[in-house]
């Protein structure tokens, strides 16, 4: 028997990690730049190679109101139209703090626990900038020679950066910085979440209270 190959086919995609992207729509005001670059003379080091402010709820300031508005109405709407989450659990901002990544800096391979999304927000980046994501399955024991490289078949994937741009996805994605090789500033807001309300259910002994 002749084995057909014309029929019409699809490749559906089962569990894949959704990443939100959207772009701030205006300049920086004064005041959100001024409490920044407050916030940037008092860092440290982390365990990469690049800095992150000492301050780690930056998002209350005042100055960042409408920065922050912004950003949680963003994290609302990839909360209940992407993960389609009941409206009775809540999602909100924990901790927040700037990055800084210079010429020769980096940022190691990482992962968000005790938050359920994270993000980052671009205050500066050049057209070379990037954030580098990691694919959860960490080993492929058949490694056929790949001819084009998509989302589908990468271990990792690198996405351009913008200023403006505010990306978020599952705090368990991992992700890293590769060493910059520019000479301007990258600077970034990055932010955690959790959950209030009820979560799961009673009857499937899941259930929650936060």
């Amino acid at each position: 028997m002749k084995i057909k190959f014309n029929q019409a086919a699809e490749v559906q995609r089962l569990f894949p990690t959704p990443l939100y992207k959207t772009v701030l729509g205006r300049e920086l005001l004064n005041k959100e730049n001024k409490v920044a670059e407050k916030y940037l003379k008092n860092v440290e080091q982390n365990s990469g190679l690049n800095y992150n402010t000492k301050n780690n709820y930056v998002l209350k300031d005042k100055s960042f109101n409408e920065l922050n508005k912004f950003i949680q109405f963003h994290l609302e709407k990839f909360f209940y139209k992407v993960f389609h989450a009941d409206e009775k659990n809540k999602i909100y901002i924990t901790q927040s703090w700037l990055n800084i990544t210079t010429k020769d800096q980096a940022h190691h391979q990482h992962e968000h626990p005790n938050s359920f999304i994270s993000g980052v927000f671009y205050f500066s980046a050049n057209e070379n900038d990037s954030i580098k994501f990691s694919n959860p399955i960490k080993y492929n024991q058949i490694q056929p020679t790949i001819l084009k490289r998509t989302e589908d078949n990468s271990g990792s994937w690198v996405m351009p950066v913008t200023k403006g741009l505010l990306i978020m996805f599952p705090s368990r994605l991992e992700h890293s910085v590769l060493l910059k090789k520019n000479d301007n500033q990258r600077i970034s807001l990055a932010f955690n979440t959790f959950l209030k309300g009820k979560l799961g259910e009673n009857k499937s002994l899941n259930e929650l209270i936060l």
